[in-house]
């Protein structure tokens, strides 16, 4: 591997959402690590149900419908609607559900991570399917609020 080779490897790395990388080849071995957001992370150390609920929230601002909640993608990961294959998913459209109940799980670097409701109210869409891919942020399903007690 040539210099060259290698600051396009830095480059890459600089621009992904990677922490670390680490590269072993029969001669040689390379590894690069960035420094994560440390108030994010105080965040999530301090409080991980409050921050993650923070990233699952977005409100909807729609003048036809403004009691939608959309539940998102709190990080990188495999969406998983059950938590057995081929199980029963979690919720489905049309079910009511309320704040703080399991809605789906994201794996992530092999940690299987239980997605909360971040509010009560009816399923409407479910966005995600099971075994994809989602990216930060990703719209996973859509919430009604409108009959929430």
């Amino acid at each position: 591997m040539d210099k060259q080779e290698i600051k396009e490897l830095i480059e890459q790395f600089d621009k992904s959402s990677l922490t670390k990388f680490k590269l072993k080849k029969s001669d040689f071995e390379l590894s690069f690590a960035k420094e994560v957001n440390t108030v994010q992370n105080e965040l999530i150390q301090s409080d991980p149900q409050t921050a993650q609920l923070k990233h699952l929230v977005q409100e909807v601002k729609s003048d036809s419908n403004s009691n939608l909640t959309e539940v998102r993608a709190p990080m990188v990961g495999t969406f998983y609607a059950s938590a057995e294959e081929d199980g029963t998913p979690f919720v489905k459209i049309g079910d009511k559900i309320e704040a703080g109940q399991i809605v789906c799980i994201i794996e992530a670097m092999k940690m299987m991570n239980e997605i909360p409701a971040p509010v009560g109210g009816t399923v409407v869409s479910i966005e995600a399917e099971n075994g994809e891919l989602m990216g930060f942020d990703s719209l996973l399903m859509t919430l009604d609020t409108e009959d929430v007690s």
